[in-house]
C-alpha cells in the first residue's frame, strides 16, 4: 500500500474527538526507584521477554529518568512503541493486556510534563491519537475483565484520560467503588494478602484521589477512608529498614509484571506513600482478617502471617511463616515449614490456624495452632528486642520429617554452621546466633541461601523442638 495513503488512513481512523489538555494533570509525585543509565536500561528493554516485557510496555519505568536530561531519548522510545504496537498492525488481545494498557495510559499522561512539553507538535499528535485509541480499547473491554487487579489498573488509566479530556468520571467512579468494596477486607487489607500489592494499591489510590480532588463536585470521602485503612496495613507490614514485607499471601508476586521489579519495594516509595496518604498516626499491630501481626521494638521488627497462604505452590505448609528484620537489614526474609512422610508425601493445610497474642513488659507471646485429621501443629513464640524464642510441636499419622527453612536476607552471611549457626549482616557486621534443640540435621543450603533444620517424626508421637535466634 502507498505510504502516503496508509498515513492518511491512520490519521482518519484514529483522529481523537476529544481535546487533550495535559496541563491539567498534576505532576507525578513518586520518587525514582533505581539508579541506571538510559543506555544500560535500553539493553534490558530490548532483551525483555514475558513478565519483564510487560513491565517495560507499561512504562512504569518512566519516572526513573524524570530527573535526567533524557527527554529526546524517551520520546523516541514512545514513538517506537506507537509505531510497533499500533492497533491496526497488532493483535491487540496479545499486545495490549488491559492492566498494562491502563498503567501505560496513566504514565504517559502523568509524566508528560517531564518528556512531552518541549516536544514537536508531530510527536504530540501521535501521542494524543495513541492515547485516544488506548482509552477506547479500555472502555470497550472493561466489562469483560474478571480479575480485580487487572480491572483496577485499567480503571486508573481511564481516569487519567477522562481527567485531561474533561469528561465525566461518574459512571466509572461507581465501578471503582463497587470494585473496592469487593477486594478490600474490613480491616483495610486486600483480599490477595500480598504485602507488596498493598503498597502498589496505596500508591494508585493516592493518584486517583489527587485527580478526583481537582474536579469540583466529586465526593472523595469513601476513597479517603480506604486510603486511611490501607495505609495502616502498609505500616503494619513495614520492616525496620523501611520496606514492606515480602509475603505473597494468595497472589504470586512472580506473576505480576510490576511487583517482580526488584526495585519496586524500597523505603523512599513507602515513605512517600505514607506521607501522601496523610492519615495521621493510625497504627495497627494486628490485622486479623488480612492475617498479619507486627511485633516492633527499638532495633528489630517481626511480622508473622497468621493465616494460610496459598500463592506458594511449593511443598511448604503455608502457615506460621514470619519475617524478621534488624535495623537496616532483613535477617529472615521468610521462614517456612514442611512436613513429609517417609513415602515422600507432603502434608498440606486446608484452613487457617488459630492465633492468640499477649504481652508483658519483657516480651510478646504468640501461640499458633493448626489441627486437622492427619496433622496437629502448634507453635509458641516469645518475641523480644533482639531475640526470638520458639517451640514447635508436631504430630502426624505416619512417620516422616519436619523441616524448618530460614530464608536469609540478601545482606546476611553465614559464618559458622554446626550445632549452632552464627551469621552476620550489615556494614558493621552485626552477629546473630540461631540455636536449635532436638534437630537431627542442621545445615546451610548455599543454593537458596537458607538455613535448614530437619527432624524425624515418629507416627502419632509428638515431636517437640525448641529453637531461638538472638543478636550477639
Amino acid at each position: 500500500m502507498n505510504k502516503g495513503l496508509l498515513s492518511r488512513i491512520r490519521q482518519f481512523a484514529f483522529k481523537s474527538t476529544e481535546e487533550l489538555d495535559f496541563s491539567n494533570m498534576v505532576q507525578d509525585p513518586w520518587p525514582p526507584r533505581f539508579k541506571s543509565s538510559l543506555e544500560k536500561f535500553l539493553l534490558l528493554y530490548r532483551k525483555s521477554e514475558g513478565e519483564e516485557a510487560l513491565y517495560f510496555s507499561s512504562f512504569e519505568w518512566l519516572r526513573e529518568f524524570k530527573n535526567l536530561a533524557t527527554r529526546n531519548e524517551i520520546r523516541k522510545i514512545i514513538e517506537d512503541w506507537i509505531e510497533t504496537n499500533h492497533f491496526l498492525f497488532s493483535n491487540a488481545s496479545k499486545e495490549w493486556p488491559l492492566d498494562v494498557t491502563g498503567y501505560r495510559v496513566w504514565n504517559w499522561i502523568s509524566m508528560f510534563d517531564f518528556y512531552g512539553v518541549s516536544a514537536r507538535d508531530e510527536f504530540k499528535n501521535k501521542l494524543k491519537r495513541s492515547l485516544s485509541e488506548q482509552f477506547a480499547f479500555l472502555k470497550k473491554n472493561l466489562h469483560t475483565i474478571s480479575d480485580a487487579v487487572v480491572k483496577f489498573r485499567a480503571l486508573k488509566g481511564m481516569f487519567g484520560y477522562l481527567f485531561i479530556t474533561g469528561q465525566e468520571f461518574m459512571p466509572f467512579i461507581k465501578e471503582l467503588e463497587k470494585l473496592l468494596g469487593l477486594i478490600f477486607l474490613e480491616d483495610g487489607g486486600h483480599v490477595s494478602r500480598n504485602a507488596r500489592l498493598h503498597l502498589l494499591f496505596l500508591r494508585d489510590l493516592i493518584d486517583i484521589r489527587t485527580i478526583f480532588a481537582s474536579r469540583k463536585g466529586i465526593e472523595i470521602h469513601t476513597l479517603n477512608k480506604k486510603i486511611r485503612q490501607l495505609a495502616s496495613v502498609v505500616r503494619l507490614l513495614r520492616h525496620s529498614n523501611g520496606v514492606v514485607a515480602s509475603f505473597e499471601g494468595n497472589y504470586a508476586t512472580k506473576n505480576d509484571f510490576n511487583l517482580r521489579s526488584e526495585n519496586f519495594n524500597n523505603a523512599s516509595l513507602v515513605d512517600a506513600c505514607l506521607s501522601l496518604a496523610n492519615v495521621g498516626s493510625d497504627f495497627l499491630m494486628s490485622a486479623e482478617m488480612t492475617g498479619y501481626m507486627r511485633f516492633a521494638y527499638p532495633s528489630n521488627v517481626c511480622i508473622v502471617s497468621t493465616r494460610l497462604s496459598q500463592a506458594n505452590k511449593s511443598a511448604s505448609l503455608g502457615v506460621f511463616n514470619f519475617e524478621w528484620s534488624f535495623k537496616q537489614d532483613i535477617i529472615f526474609q521468610d521462614v517456612k515449614s514442611f512436613i513429609t512422610t517417609n513415602k515422600n508425601y507432603f502434608y498440606s493445610i486446608a484452613h487457617d490456624p488459630k492465633a492468640q497474642r499477649s504481652s508483658s513488659k519483657e516480651c510478646d507471646f504468640l501461640a499458633l495452632e493448626i489441627e486437622a485429621s492427619d496433622i496437629i501443629y502448634k507453635r509458641e513464640m516469645d518475641i523480644a528486642n533482639g531475640c526470638i524464642k520458639a517451640q514447635d510441636k508436631i504430630q502426624i499419622q505416619e512417620s516422616g520429617r519436619f523441616v524448618l527453612q530460614f530464608m536469609l536476607g540478601a545482606n546476611v552471611e553465614v559464618v559458622q554452621c554446626d550445632k549452632v549457626v552464627t551469621f552476620h549482616a550489615g556494614d558493621k557486621l552485626q552477629l546473630f546466633r540461631l540455636q536449635v534443640l532436638s534437630a537431627s540435621k542442621l545445615f546451610y543450603n548455599e543454593a537458596d541461601h537458607s538455613i535448614i533444620v530437619s527432624c524425624s517424626v515418629e507416627a502419632q508421637k509428638e515431636l517437640n523442638i525448641k529453637w531461638g535466634v538472638a543478636v550477639l
